[in-house]
Parts: structure tokens; C-alpha cells; sequence
């Protein structure tokens, strides 16, 4: 196996892919990637028969953008899933885009610089994940998918091997704030 990235911004050893497949009975995964990496991810997974639709976030307050760039005010989410798994039925849930600010207010109580919407993920766990199903988040953050899935009833498992944001993610699990402030309620 390669030798692991320390910094996430330079991307991450794909091998682990194998590992997301072994470990799933039914492969039923979203992946959050620069669109620098969309065409590696699909090719990795499309070469080997799943289903895949691209979802993106767009957001309504990005970064301000200098001379020769787009603005940062999408992010791409890559699904790719078995023949076998089926989706929940609810026209609501099915939009393969979502719009909303940047998430300020998890970003001020978690520290985490790519702290996701929780209705966002919501969206995705409810559309896809049956009932008693299990949330696997092998790069875990600040604990936004994890919080989602124990709000939902789902188990989940969750992995991150940055010190600093395993300490949050499990706090915030626990209702306390990265700043040590209890969360009255959980978000």
C-alpha cells in the first residue's frame, strides 16, 4: 500500500477503495471530492460495475474569488452503489443537488474547515440507507455524518485519525461543543 497522505487537501491513497467494497455487503457509498479527482473516482468505480450519480452542494455565500479562478461555491459528492441496493421512495429526498450558505455556524462550534450541511447528509442517509442500516464514515471530521446517523436511530461506525478532530467528533456525539460549551441541542 502507498504510503498514507497526512494532508486530506492532496487527496487520499484510492486503494482504500478496496477496502470500502470488502467491508460493504452491498456497496452504497458517497464520496465528497475536488472535481480534480472526479474523473479517478469514477473510472475506479465505473471499471467495476456500479451505478453512479454525481450530487453537488451549492453554495449561496462562497469565498470571494481572485483574478483567473471560478468561485469555490460547489462541491461535488460522488454515489456509487451495487445493482442490488435499493432507495428509499420520497420525491423530496431524491434532488441530486442542494443549495444552502456555507455552514457557518457548524464551522464557529466544530473548528472543522469542510464541515457539511446536517440536512444534507440527512438527505443522503434517508434516501439510501434502509431501516437498521449502518453508516460507515471512514473520515469522520468533526462528527457531522455520525450526529446524523444517532439522530436518524442508525448505528454507525466512524473513523479519523486527526487527533484534534476525533476529540471534537466525539464531544459533539456527547453534545459538547469544540470550545468545551455544551450544545444544548445537537447539531
Amino acid at each position: 500500500m502507498k504510503e498514507q497522505l497526512n494532508d486530506i487537501s492532496k487527496g487520499i491513497d484510492y486503494s482504500i477503495f478496496d477496502d470500502f467494497i470488502r467491508v460493504s455487503k452491498l456497496l452504497n457509498c458517497f464520496i465528497w471530492c475536488s472535481r480534480l479527482q472526479v474523473p479517478d473516482i469514477l473510472n475506479y468505480f465505473i471499471s467495476r460495475g456500479y451505478l453512479f450519480d454525481i450530487f453537488f452542494w451549492g453554495k449561496t455565500n462562497p469565498i470571494p474569488a481572485t483574478k483567473n479562478i471560478w468561485l469555490s461555491d460547489v462541491e461535488y459528492c460522488l454515489y456509487f452503489r451495487d445493482k442490488g441496493v435499493q432507495m428509499n421512495n420520497c420525491y423530496t429526498l431524491k434532488s441530486k443537488w442542494y443549495i444552502s450558505p456555507i455552514n457557518q455556524r457548524d464551522k464557529a462550534k466544530y473548528w472543522h474547515p469542510t464541515v457539511k450541511p446536517a440536512q444534507l447528509v440527512m438527505r443522503h442517509i434517508q434516501h439510501t440507507l434502509p431501516n437498521k442500516g449502518v453508516v460507515l464514515d471512514p473520515f469522520t471530521g468533526s462528527g457531522t455524518t455520525a450526529l446524523v446517523a444517532q439522530n436518524l436511530g442508525h448505528d454507525f461506525i466512524a473513523f479519523e485519525n486527526n487527533k484534534k478532530w476525533h476529540y471534537i467528533a466525539v464531544n459533539r456525539l456527547n453534545g459538547i461543543r469544540a470550545d468545551g460549551q455544551i450544545a444544548f441541542f445537537a447539531t
